[in-house]
């Protein structure tokens, strides 16, 4: 049995590749938190995750992604806006 006493740390939020041009767009964003991470792949309307645990989570809202690392004291939240990387985010808020 785990017993959860220490609050998270907060997670990284990394770009692992980008490609973009005015009409098309892909990302793939890491998300890690302590020994756990996951990858989102992003088209400039849809971001799909892979990996992962109830304990890390990403999603995407409007032109913000955000990875949560969390248990059962505590959670952490690391942004990132997208609308540098990805044209295609723009004017989507």
């Amino acid at each position: 049995m785990c017993v959860f006493t220490e609050h998270t740390a907060a997670p990284s939020l990394t770009v692992v590749s980008n490609w973009s041009s005015s009409d098309s767009c892909d990302l793939t964003l890491k998300c890690t938190g302590l020994n756990v991470s996951l990858i989102s792949s992003c088209n400039g309307t849809f971001c799909s995750q892979e990996g992962g645990d109830r304990f890390l989570s990403i999603s995407v809202n409007h032109t913000t992604v955000s990875c949560n690392h969390s248990n059962p004291v505590s959670w952490r939240l690391t942004t990132m806006e997208l609308e540098p990387l990805c044209p295609l985010y723009r004017g989507k808020s």
